[in-house]
């Protein structure tokens, strides 16, 4: 998949999920914890989080992914961006 398409698809996913109070089965990502850092569904996981954290803010996305290895893929730092 284009990483635009990615990102696209992060984006709308994030929203999507925020409309739900971010509940998912994230478990369904199993499988990017043995992948590499550049498989595209590292990446497209990624941007998810960092946009679902810009729009909730890092504890509470935190909070509802509770398998700690999935944390690794969070941004570094807290700051909810809101335009």
């Amino acid at each position: 998949m284009d990483i635009e398409c990615v990102e696209r698809l992060s984006q709308f996913f994030s929203f999507f999920l925020s409309n739900f109070q971010f509940i998912f089965d994230f478990e369904k990502f199993q499988e990017i914890l043995t992948l590499p850092d550049h498989d595209i569904k590292c990446i497209f996981f990624k941007h998810m989080v960092g946009k679902m954290c810009n729009l909730a803010g890092k504890s509470k996305i935190m909070a509802s992914i509770v398998n700690e290895q999935y944390h690794s893929f969070f941004p570094k730092d807290d700051k909810p961006y809101w335009k």
